[in-house]
């Protein structure tokens, strides 16, 4: 009933600021008309209604027996009132669709931030159940982890034993070598200080006879014994 009362109140506001408007013929009162257009949006009112109360206000406001020249003249100017006016409601309306359009928006990040919030929290409780078995595993392999240390340390023990028992073995093997090798190497050298010696004795007998051959010779001829 209040609404409807207001709409009223403002209907009467219209076709006075109409009327006042198309006597002073002014540009600059199309602010008052721009101003009732607001208040219009903020009463609910849509264009179509507000055509119907221009109409009713147009034809209070038209003077009785003017010319089709004058009719034309203030259907022109009214239309610009009556445009003004309903610029007013579009404005509000841009406005609420641009805030429900940002409503939206908002609601489908909100939509779309818990959907997200959705899969990080299973990604959650899948690593809190993986960190779970992985805690399970470590404890289950602290033993496990014992048993083969005191495994490798038996290894190491036994392998340090194989590789000195290969390095003695070895060691014997080359001083036994080394001692072979001593021996033969003093038998060859001892044969060949032999043949040497022979050679020597050899050669010796050898000069010897060309000695005595030469002496021989140089007295045939009357020249000394090159012996002497």
């Amino acid at each position: 009933m209040k609404a409807k009362t207001n709409k009223v109140e403002w209907s009467q506001r219209y076709r006075k600021a109409l009327t006042l408007y198309l006597l002073k013929r002014l540009p600059l009162h199309l602010k008052p008309a721009l101003e009732l257009g607001s208040q219009a949006a903020k009463l609910g009112m849509e264009t179509l209604e507000l055509a119907q109360i221009h109409e009713q206000a147009l034809l209070s406001s038209l003077p009785s027996g003017c010319s089709a020249r004058i009719r034309e003249g203030v259907n022109t100017r009214a239309k610009n009132f009556f445009d003004e006016t309903n610029s007013g409601i579009e404005k509000t309306h841009e406005v609420a669709l641009k805030k429900e359009g940002r409503v939206n928006q908002l609601a489908q990040t909100l939509q779309r931030r818990t959907a997200e919030s959705k899969v990080s929290l299973q990604r959650l409780k899948k690593g809190i159940q993986q960190r779970k078995k992985a805690e399970a595993a470590l404890l289950k392999s602290g033993a496990d982890h014992a048993k083969l240390l005191q495994n490798s340390k038996r290894l190491r023990t036994l392998v340090r034993d194989q590789t000195r028992g290969i390095l003695l073995t070895q060691e014997k093997e080359r001083k036994t070598i080394s001692q072979g090798l001593q021996d033969t190497v003093a038998q060859t050298l001892l044969g060949f200080n032999i043949e040497l010696l022979a050679l020597k004795a050899s050669d010796k007998a050898r000069n010897d006879r060309f000695v005595k051959e030469i002496d021989s010779m140089n007295r045939k001829v009357g020249l000394k014994p090159k012996s002497k």
